[in-house]
């Protein structure tokens, strides 16, 4: 519950942050004459914007009958506690939710008509409520506002699931020598996406792209996708304006930082005593090593920051879990993940994963493994001196759930 509250806090925190920037709702000046005399007041368009950013930031209802008329895909998904968090900024749930919806805004007393329409990239308007579902930008939502006869034209930014690893000193990989380990993001801001690339993406990508894929094992829209290939998973990435998720990045994130004060990164290089785990300095706040150090043993609640093997009995659906310090998700556990990795191509996963038990050596930073990316098969993975055990692996059918992410560097003044 501690892990839940901490989670919501700091989403919290970074999305007002953002709001108040003015990232999320772009107003692209479009606007055409209003039907009346009088236009709508200026705090009355306040009041409509408020509300529809509200909905794509924090997430429209899955539970709304409107959204589920429009998409019926949805029904069941409301039951999901976690979906809070990843509806937001969801170009498909947003549609869902809007597509052909009247609503009227009550201001001093009267009533103002309110709807929303969606724009292709050229800004025109779609004739019907499938074209409008079916297609999206890969750089944001293009939708205008009419309001009491008065349309203006904005672009819905998706900044709800990013976040940012600080300018600064890290350790980059689990290397004996000191000096091998210590790495300097030199000036780069790399934003990092919050969670595994979803199947509500990938289907956003194929419409958009025209590309087609053989069916997902899991076919729920807000379950994680791992069934792609690495050149899937970069051209994915490459759409989005973004690339694949660095193994250095993705070890940083893993390490806690180790610095009392997170301003200390800039000029400190961690210590040797950095804990390989994201929830804290304290090494004994994860549930590997107690485990392992302190034999302690398994507990429910360890699933909430590393989804092991253990953890696949006790819950049917796979929850947020492993919130590090940077605020990023499912580092630990859950399905493998492919990084990018160039300086050492055979260490490209994170094997840390519902493949392996609580105590087992892969559930720390930098400990990587090895996907040739051919297919899913077992044949095409090598975890070196620890591979995963369980009669299902026996199966001609069996393959390999892996995940992946997204990232983006942005080019920084040395004292940002």
């Amino acid at each position: 519950m501690k892990s839940k509250l901490l989670f919501r806090a700091i989403s919290i925190s970074f999305l007002t942050l953002l709001f108040i920037g003015g990232l999320y709702l772009i107003k692209e000046g479009g606007l055409e004459k209003s039907s009346d005399n009088l236009a709508p007041p200026a705090s009355l368009w306040d009041l409509a914007i408020e509300k529809v950013h509200g909905t794509w930031a924090n997430g429209a209802p899955m539970d709304d009958q409107h959204l589920l008329i429009n998409c019926p895909e949805f029904k069941g998904e409301q039951l999901n506690s976690h979906l809070s968090e990843l509806s937001q900024c969801r170009a498909k749930v947003f549609r869902c939710f809007y597509q052909e919806r009247q609503e009227k805004l009550r201001y001093k007393k009267k009533w103002y008509p309110l709807s929303i329409n969606f724009l292709n990239k050229e800004g025109g308007v779609f004739s019907s409520s499938k074209d409008a579902l079916n297609e999206s930008s890969s750089y944001g939502l293009p939708i205008s506002i009419s309001l009491a006869g008065e349309t203006k034209n904005f672009t819905l930014r998706d900044y709800c699931h990013d976040t940012m690893l600080k300018n600064g000193f890290y350790w980059g990989s689990n290397e004996r020598e000191h000096s091998k380990r210590v790495w300097h993001t030199s000036g780069i801001q790399y934003i990092v996406d919050k969670f595994l690339v979803r199947n509500i993406d990938i289907e956003e990508w194929l419409k958009n792209t025209h590309k087609s894929l053989p069916a997902s094992r899991d076919s729920r829209p807000f379950a994680p996708s791992t069934t792609l290939t690495p050149e899937q998973m970069r051209s994915f990435c490459s759409y989005k304006g973004k690339e694949l998720l660095q193994a250095n990045v993705l070890t940083a994130i893993t390490f806690h930082h180790g610095r009392v004060d997170i301003e200390n990164v800039l000029n400190e290089p961690p210590s040797s005593t950095t804990s390989p785990y994201p929830f804290s300095l304290r090494k004994d706040e994860s549930p590997h090593f107690l485990m392992t150090k302190k034999k302690v043993k398994f507990k429910k609640e360890f699933c909430q920051k590393i989804f092991s093997k253990e953890c696949l009995k006790s819950f049917s659906d796979l929850p947020l879990f492993s919130l590090g310090w940077t605020g990023t998700a499912e580092i630990l556990g859950g399905p493998l993940e492919y990084v990018e990795n160039r300086e050492y191509p055979r260490k490209n996963l994170k094997a840390s994963s519902y493949y392996f038990p609580m105590d087992s050596k892969w559930h720390q930073a930098g400990e990587l493994a090895y996907w040739n990316g051919r297919d899913h098969k077992p044949s095409s993975f090598n975890f070196f001196t620890e591979s995963p055990t369980g009669s299902e692996l026996k199966s001609p059918d069996f393959k390999f759930d892996v995940g992946f992410r997204c990232m983006k560097r942005i080019f920084r003044r040395k004292n940002d």
